[in-house]
């Protein structure tokens, strides 16, 4: 049956490309499993996330997972050559530039280019952001122990539910909040919110309009800026500053001026019969495309911007050079949630009962488990 499985998903593969998606974690009987999961584009021109082999590694070098993810793309008749995305995590064994498992793969095939998670890597701009900003490190402090306080009590736990649906009473009988799906999800502003909250507790609110005064310093020192002012500027403006800055660390240049050419793949901006950044986004791939072809992708995507704009409904023309660069780009990673769900499953399929379940079968079971469907 899994063997069944697996043939399926190399058929729907074929001699299309393909993106590795890769990630380690440790199961019930502390063994480290490493899943592979393959992203591709079907005959149809659908996506696809599909589990293929689960491998139990003793290490995690980047060396022996190179030979590790060989063995098995070789073992269902896959060739590394067919990569053109790889998605990790930022562990630095997957992406060191030096003997990272991510350079180790470019080394044999340069066009598959590594991608790391917009989770991940927007979780790590926003933690540190965080931290190197004392108020708000602050907040988060206090929230965390706020939480932790009632959390740790049944007794808090409850009272704070029931003084939460109480106020959800009050707030709905005063026609302050509306019922039904997808309702009380906008607000015109987060300060009229904050305003409105205060009116309603009785509660004094600061006038934004006032000097602020830091802690600590004379009224005689301060600076003359207002409250509304020192939040906007002095704060918000800062750490959003911190968190772009983060981001634009944790991208490379290569990476960048990809995902930069990728925008311009907008129909927007194909009616207006901008190519070159295209034709550019050709040479980052020269496995798949020759001068005659860059040439010849040129023309083809100029023929479709003049398509698109005689007709706003046009998609169907199939032009080769044009559709090569689209799959090459939609089959880039953008995340790694799919390794994710997949030790979700691992824990369900082999629990503490079941902790001696050997590799194989667990590889099998894992693979009827996710791809039942």
């Amino acid at each position: 049956m899994t063997s069944c499985v697996r043939k399926h998903i190399v058929k729907q593969i074929g001699d299309s490309f393909f993106c590795l998606l890769i990630d380690e974690a440790r199961d019930e009987s502390t063994k480290e499993q490493m899943s592979l999961v393959l992203k591709f584009i079907d005959s149809f021109g659908v996506i696809h996330e599909r589990f293929l082999d689960m491998n139990h590694v003793v290490d995690t070098r980047s060396e022996l997972l190179m030979v590790v993810i060989v063995s098995t793309l070789s073992r269902h008749s896959l060739s590394l050559s067919r990569v053109r995305g790889q998605g990790y995590d930022g562990a630095s064994n997957m992406r060191g530039d030096i003997n990272g498992l991510k350079t180790m793969i470019q080394r044999e095939n340069s066009s598959a280019y590594y991608v790391f998670c917009f989770a991940h890597r927007l979780q790590l701009a926003l933690i540190s952001a965080t931290k190197n900003h004392i108020k708000v490190c602050r907040f988060f402090v206090e929230f965390s122990s706020s939480c932790v306080t009632i959390g740790a009590s049944c007794k808090r736990a409850d009272q704070f539910q029931e003084l939460q649906a109480a106020n959800i009473c009050d707030a709905i009988v005063g026609k302050e909040m509306k019922t039904g799906r997808g309702l009380n999800q906008e607000q015109s502003t987060i300060y009229e919110a904050v305003q409105s909250f205060y009116l309603a507790k009785t509660i004094v609110a600061s006038n934004m309009e006032s000097s602020y005064v830091l802690m600590g310093r004379p009224c005689c020192n301060a600076d003359s800026i207002n409250c509304d002012y020192y939040y906007l500027v002095k704060i918000f403006f800062n750490i959003v500053d911190s968190q772009l800055s983060e981001l634009d660390d944790r991208f490379p240049e290569c990476l960048s001026t990809l995902l930069a050419w990728i925008a311009y793949l907008c129909l927007d901006y194909l009616r207006n019969g901008n190519v070159s950044e295209l034709v550019e986004l050709g040479w980052m791939y020269p496995h798949d495309f020759e001068q005659y072809d860059l040439m010849m992708l040129e023309q083809q995507i100029l023929q479709f911007s003049i398509e698109l704009r005689l007709n706003e409904a046009f998609f169907g023309i199939q032009f080769f050079y044009a559709l090569t660069i689209t799959i090459l780009v939609l089959i880039l990673p953008v995340g790694t949630a799919s390794t994710e769900l997949l030790f979700s499953a691992l824990k369900i399929v082999k629990m503490q009962l079941r902790n001696k379940m050997r590799d194989v079968y667990l590889a099998d079971a894992i693979s009827l488990f996710v791809e039942r469907e």
